[in-house]
């Protein structure tokens, strides 16, 4: 839990200079992306993943959210890596395409699916409401889960 915890608010201050100079209006609600084995062989540790990660983002908003952000509270989106690289790599790229307004991620658990992830997410640009989410362009990737 600590360590996803601290991927959100290294991503959170991030999400605060991917436009930096730009005005934008304080977000009310902002979306994290977790994306671990929640079928398959590894489907234990995801869950377990996932109920760390609910825990640390109910912490955060119990807590007053984000204050570098005006108190926006945290919102958690999961998707299921499943049990193969290609599987991950579908999950992101659907989880990405389904939710355009997520500013940063975690997962997912596997290195062979985590590299199946990182590779997709940067072979090709996503672009939210706010901006580029992850690009070849050079923005961060954070995976504190990866071996």
């Amino acid at each position: 839990m600590k360590t996803f915890a601290l991927a959100l608010s290294i991503a959170a201050g991030l999400a605060l200079t991917i436009a930096p100079g730009r005005s934008f209006a304080q977000p009310k609600e902002v979306t994290f992306a977790l994306i671990v084995p929640l079928s398959g062989a590894w489907a234990r540790v995801g869950e377990l993943s996932r109920k760390g990660a609910e825990l640390a983002v109910e912490d955060i908003n119990k807590g007053g959210g984000i204050k570098a952000l005006g108190g926006a509270k945290v919102r958690l989106v999961v998707a299921d890596a499943g049990d193969t690289p290609e599987k991950s790599k579908t999950a992101a790229q659907r989880l990405l395409s389904q939710e355009p307004d997520v500013v940063g991620g975690a997962g997912a658990y596997v290195s062979s699916f985590t590299l199946a992830v990182t590779s997709s997410i940067f072979s090709r640009t996503f672009t939210s409401r706010s901006g580029h989410f992850f690009s070849s362009a050079g923005e961060a990737a954070l995976n504190p889960l990866a071996t």
